[in-house]
């Protein structure tokens, strides 16, 4: 985009940079404010191992868009949608550094940096690509409030933040696609004036009538609405869910690289408090993971706690934490004694509904699905760990269940069976019985004392006898692992 004149006796540039500086100011006070310090209040967490593996990964993540992608071959197209205007924007933020910034200093910078040729080859495809990303914009406004999938019909996917995102990048590609046509319609020339639908709207223009000294003026309007769509946008990011274009990739590097479904070891020894209650409480990658959050959806509707109808919905887990996190504010120094304002558990009226805590299944399938790596099941886990170890409190099948692995080493309270019955008529040995067998059958809770699972302990021992294995099991030795816990 060809810049206008000077502001009066104000050369370009300075008007230019001396909004963009405030722009950039008020972002960075912001961020500081509103992200970095209250994320960095978090406990300690160990993420730069693996450097170039987390490096590769962030690429792949957030610029190769691999994670938003992962549907497409499933029939979700909308990650297409998203992947265009990410990479589109990425692109328009290149030329703005070229032809809006740089180009106020010295007009002449663009076919310095790029050649002429350069130019209008770049000029041609912003040109191009302003139209086709009004088109997904236009589908994405249509999917989101009219067509309505599941997935965006939760609360948090009807946020307005969300449409009027949507109308500053349609503002930015109307914007260039006017820029360009009034460029055309004033008489001027050089490669911006050799664009395709610029150059076809500056004729239609000049057609219906419109001067040289209209089109100047107006060229000039569309040009200065661009810049400050760009620095509206710069400032209203950290108040948006769209901060996860800055977090997301950040997110990404500091992944989890331990194997799917790990959660992480209390040193029960030493710990000074039990699982997360409280925003101090968590990692700072936890807290991180609101920030990334694109509110999408995807957790949620994947969930299959959520999908019974139960209460819990991931995103709404990490979104409440971190809305929380940006409410209360710093707490200060991190203390075992302090208290918040208000409590994150408190029943089913705090921040989190307890409820929705004990709804958890622990597939992952929410990080699966999640595109920008938010760790749910890690941060559910830890306020699980809070509710049962510092405040005692759990479902009572939850209770009868953990009552039944402490005073009878298995979790299913009421059973009349033995951890032998199961075998009844199979002649299965036990190791006290067959000291010297080469392999042991751990036969686990369910299938010995769970009357429709005891099935599938038989058909193992018959499987195992056909094929001549030399085996045993433990009998009443078994005790419970302790993983239902």
């Amino acid at each position: 985009m060809v810049p206008p004149g000077d502001i009066g006796s104000l050369p370009l540039w300075v008007g230019v940079f001396v909004l963009l500086g405030l722009a950039l100011a008020i972002f960075n006070y912001t961020f500081y404010n509103r992200v970095v310090r209250l994320v960095l209040q978090g406990k300690e967490t160990s993420r730069f191992d693996h450097p170039m593996e987390r490096i590769w990964g962030a690429l792949l993540i957030s610029l190769g868009q691999q994670k938003v992608l992962q549907r497409v071959k499933y029939g979700d197209y909308a990650g297409i949608g998203h992947a265009t205007i990410f990479w589109g924007f990425l692109t328009f933020m290149l030329s703005y550094g070229i032809f809006i910034f740089a180009a106020s200093v010295n007009g002449a910078f663009p076919a310095w940096l790029l050649t002429e040729t350069g130019v209008l080859v770049y000029s041609r495809y912003l040109d191009i690509l302003s139209a086709v990303l009004l088109v997904v914009l236009v589908w994405a406004f249509v999917r989101r409030w009219v067509l309505k999938p599941h997935r965006l019909s939760y609360d948090l996917t009807r946020h307005s933040d969300a449409l009027i995102i949507v109308l500053l990048i349609g503002g930015l590609m109307l914007s260039t696609l006017l820029t360009h046509a009034f460029w055309v319609a004033q008489g001027g020339i050089g490669p911006e004036a050799d664009v395709y639908i610029g150059k076809a709207l500056g004729e239609l223009f000049t057609d219906l009538g419109i001067g040289i000294s209209a089109a100047k003026t107006l060229q000039g309007v569309f040009w200065w609405s661009h810049l400050s769509i760009i620095l509206i946008f710069t400032v209203y990011i950290p108040y948006t869910k769209h901060m996860h274009m800055f977090a997301a990739p950040v997110n990404a590097f500091f992944r989890s690289l331990e194997p799917k479904g790990a959660l992480s070891l209390m040193d029960l020894e030493n710990v000074e408090k039990f699982g997360a209650g409280r925003v101090q409480d968590f990692t700072w990658k936890q807290l991180l993971d609101g920030y990334a959050c694109a509110v999408c959806g995807r957790c949620t509707d994947a969930c299959p706690a959520n999908l019974t109808g139960k209460q819990l919905s991931p995103m709404h887990i990490v979104e409440n934490l971190k809305d929380h996190l940006v409410e209360i504010g710093h707490q200060g120094e991190r203390s075992v004694e302090h208290v918040e304002p208000f409590p994150i558990l408190n029943g089913d009226d705090g921040v989190i509904s307890e409820t929705s805590i004990w709804d958890c299944l622990n597939c992952g399938a929410c990080m699966e699905e999640c595109p920008v790596t938010v760790e749910h099941v890690p941060t559910i886990m830890d306020m699980r760990r809070y509710l049962l170890l510092e405040e005692s409190k759990a479902p009572e099948t939850a209770m009868n269940a953990l009552l039944s692995m402490e005073q009878r080493g298995h979790p299913w309270r009421g059973t009349t069976y033995s951890r032998t019955d199961w075998a009844e008529g199979l002649e299965v040995p036990t190791l006290a019985e067959k000291p010297d067998a080469e392999v042991l059958f751990w036969v686990g809770c369910t299938p010995a004392l769970e009357q429709r699972s005891q099935a599938i302990a038989r058909s193992m021992a018959k499987v195992l006898k056909a094929a001549k294995v030399d085996f045993a099991i433990l009998g009443d030795e078994e005790t419970c692992t302790g993983d239902p816990a």
